[in-house]
C-alpha cells in the first residue's frame, strides 16, 4: 500500500534507482517528475533538479534548484544545497553566482550548525560540511588560489572520515552518495 508518505518516498526511489542502474534516462526524468509531482517535498524536488542540471535540460534544472533554495529552513539542507548548485554554477563558469551560494553557506555553518553531533542529525550536518568544502576547494582552484584549494580539499576529505561512523542513521543511498562526495574530495586533491 503507497498511501503515506514514506512508503511513496521508498516507492519512488526503488523506481529511480532500477531507472538508474538500467541507465535508462528518460525513463529516470518521468519517475523523478511523477515523484515530485505526486509529493512536492524537499527530496523529490532536490532529486529532480540535481538530475536535471546534468542533460540537456539544465536550465530547468536551475530555475528549479533556485526555487527550492527559497523554501529550504533546515540549516543543513541550506548548506547542501547552496553546494551543489554552486558545483552546476561553476561547470557553466558563472563563479560569481557559485561564490555568493558559498558565502551564503559559510554563513548558515557559522550560525546554524551545532558544535555536537550525535546520531542521524549528525550525519547531515557533517555531510554538509564535506558537501560546502569541496565546493569551496572547487572554487578556489577556479580562481587559481590553489593552496586554500588544497586546503578545503584536505578538510573536505577529514569530514568525510568523520562522516564514516554516522552512517549506521541513513539509508544506503545516502551512504552511496556521502562516499562519492568523499571520493570526489579526494581525487580533486590528487
Amino acid at each position: 500500500r503507497l498511501s503515506t508518505p514514506p512508503a511513496l518516498q521508498e516507492h519512488f526511489r526503488v523506481k529511480d534507482a532500477a531507472a538508474f542502474a538500467l541507465g535508462d534516462n528518460a525513463a529516470r526524468e518521468a519517475v523523478l517528475r511523477q515523484w515530485q509531482a505526486t509529493l512536492f517535498d524537499t527530496d523529490s524536488r532536490w532529486t529532480l533538479a540535481s538530475y536535471l542540471l546534468g542533460t540537456e535540460k539544465i536550465a530547468e534544472g536551475f530555475t528549479l534548484f533556485e526555487a527550492l533554495l527559497k523554501d529550504l529552513t533546515v540549516p543543513n539542507q541550506m548548506v547542501r544545497a547552496r553546494a551543489r548548485l554552486s558545483v552546476a554554477y561553476m561547470d557553466q563558469n558563472k563563479l560569481p553566482r557559485a561564490a555568493k551560494l558559498l558565502e551564503e553557506a559559510e554563513a548558515v555553518i557559522k550560525k546554524s550548525f551545532p558544535r555536537v553531533r550525535e546520531a542521524a542529525s549528525g550525519y547531515w550536518f557533517i555531510r554538509a560540511e564535506m558537501e560546502y568544502l569541496n565546493a569551496r576547494g572547487r572554487l578556489l582552484s577556479r580562481m587559481g588560489q590553489f593552496d586554500q584549494a588544497l586546503q578545503a580539499a584536505r578538510l573536505a576529505i577529514n569530514k568525510g572520515r568523520e562522516l564514516q561512523p554516522f552512517y549506521a542513521f541513513v539509508d544506503q543511498r545516502q551512504q552511496q552518495y556521502s562516499r562519492a562526495n568523499h571520493a570526489w574530495a579526494a581525487t580533486e586533491m590528487a
